[in-house]
């Protein structure tokens, strides 16, 4: 079997546990759910200005969100368990082409997916910020993409770097509003750093013949893409969960039952750094290559 579908094995795995975990504690009984605005002005007399709002579509249950988030994940990794296990020529011929349009579809939709739970969860309303928070993330994958795809390293250089400019859209759109609540800025600074990190992993891989000898590209990408996942969702979950508990909210089915959210938000987010690390030493252990040599 090629290295890949171990690694793929193991994150279908990892997701599909979180999946179970999430079914337990969603939907939760008075779950707080979050409805998006358009908000407007209305001028009255002497230009006096009123500003107003319009709810649009219904409102966001962020539990639902997550749990969608990790069965798209499961079925993404399915396919590269399917693929690397059963056609594995075809996985790896064009450096990986298929492989490289799984990630970034996959990204598209699960990345997004996070950004829209985190940005309610933190007190996002507006919906036309949260749009263009989610077609940033778009652009970003499309533009991994054809970062994969050149052979041109200057245009690789110019194609990563326009994605770190474009990440400071939901990172700085996080940290106006992430201190005006206990416990948010936390997440925020997890969110940029770590989504951040797939940038750098690029980036170093244009840029070094060291990191490249260090980690395989690919390998990489899965190691930071389950860690990611993890640690974000669960510290939603979590932080959901406090809010509720802090202002006396009953719920059945909820963490707090099972765990101190204190400390699970302190050690959860430094036990996956911690992991994701270890991943990344482990997998420059390895050798992954994507044909056999003859002995």
């Amino acid at each position: 079997m090629h290295t890949l579908f171990y690694y793929h094995l193991v994150a279908t795995l990892v997701h599909g546990l979180s999946f179970f975990f999430l079914l337990q504690l969603v939907p939760q009984k008075n779950e707080k759910k979050y409805q998006l605005v358009v908000p407007y002005a209305s001028y009255g007399d002497e230009m006096g200005m009123q500003f107003l709002y319009e709810e649009v579509f219904g409102a966001v249950s962020i539990g639902t969100l997550l749990l969608v988030n990790e069965a798209i994940t499961v079925v993404s990794h399915l396919t590269g368990v399917l693929g690397f296990g059963l056609y594995r020529q075809r996985m790896v011929e064009d450096e990986r082409h298929l492989e490289i349009i799984r990630r970034y579809v996959e990204y598209a939709i699960t990345a997004a997916l996070l950004e829209i739970a985190i940005y309610v969860l933190v007190g996002g309303r507006d919906f036309n910020l949260l749009l263009a928070i989610v077609l940033t993330n778009l652009t970003i994958q499309v533009l991994g993409y054809m970062l994969e795809r050149s052979k041109n390293q200057q245009r690789q250089l110019y194609l990563n770097l326009s994605g770190f400019l474009l990440l400071l859209v939901p990172v700085v759109s996080f940290l106006t509003v992430a201190p005006l609540t206990e416990g948010f800025m936390a997440l925020t600074l997890y969110y940029s750093v770590l989504y951040a990190l797939f940038g750098a992993h690029s980036l170093l891989h244009i840029l070094s013949e060291a990191w490249r000898a260090f980690i395989d590209k690919d390998a990489g990408f899965l190691v930071l893409g389950v860690a990611t996942k993890e640690i974000l969702t669960w510290m939603v979950v979590a932080l959901q969960a406090k809010l509720m508990v802090d202002h006396s909210v009953a719920t059945d089915k909820a963490i707090s039952e099972y765990v101190d959210l204190d400390n699970f938000l302190l050690w959860l987010p430094l036990g996956g750094v911690g992991l994701m690390l270890i991943g990344l030493f482990a997998s420059s252990r390895l050798t992954i290559r994507d044909a056999y040599e003859a002995v």
